[in-house]
């Protein structure tokens, strides 16, 4: 393996749409159904390797309540990429996903840091348990909204049905803006190299 990476990101999103649960099932912890909400903020370090490069990823998981909001801005900085989620059942997790994107770009301190959009609870409609709240047609809409107007410089935001239930795209959604970072910050001085 060749060029070594220590990379922050974050996991942003309202509270209850599941980034404690997308993270641990990212890390390969099962799947829990009882919920304890996360406290500010959670840290999570892993490693990933594609093509020839291994990154470390140093996986920030912030807090969605309002609560926490006067302390989330100090968690952002730093962060080279972040990955948006919100419910798939819930419609409101998703009309405030445009000012959760608006706060990890102004806070990360990183120019044009990539991110990609996740629908996560896709398990409780494939089961029939769930109607979705906001269609397919609907993100996209955003996306391009987003592209052609506040971020003229992103040609790429990804957007991936993910269940942190059943582990469905799970890992997907990470080397996805894993792969985004390295392709937007490749043989930069901005990136942490280590040996």
């Amino acid at each position: 393996m060749t060029n070594d990476y220590s990379l922050k990101i974050v996991l942003i999103g309202d509270f209850r749409v599941g980034k404690t649960s997308i993270r641990r099932r990212f890390l390969g912890e099962h799947f829990r159904s009882n919920y304890l909400p996360t406290v500010g903020a959670d840290f999570s370090y892993c490693e990933v390797s594609f093509d020839d490069k291994k990154l470390k990823l140093l996986i920030w998981d912030l807090a969605g309540e309002n609560r926490f909001s006067k302390v989330i801005p100090i968690y952002y900085k730093g962060a080279y990429g972040s990955i948006v989620v919100f419910d798939l059942t819930n419609r409101d997790s998703f009309l405030n996903l445009a000012n959760w994107i608006s706060e990890f770009l102004t806070y990360s301190k990183v120019k044009n840091p990539p991110f990609i959009i996740i629908g996560n609870k896709h398990d409780l409609i494939v089961e029939g348990l769930e109607e979705q709240a906001v269609s397919d047609e609907e993100v996209e809409e955003f996306i391009n909204s987003l592209k052609e107007t506040s971020l003229p410089g992103y040609k790429e935001i990804p957007y991936i049905k993910t269940s942190a239930k059943t582990g469905e795209n799970v890992q997907e959604a990470f080397i996805k803006l894993s792969k985004l970072i390295i392709e937007h910050f490749f043989d930069k001085a901005s990136v942490t190299k280590t040996t």
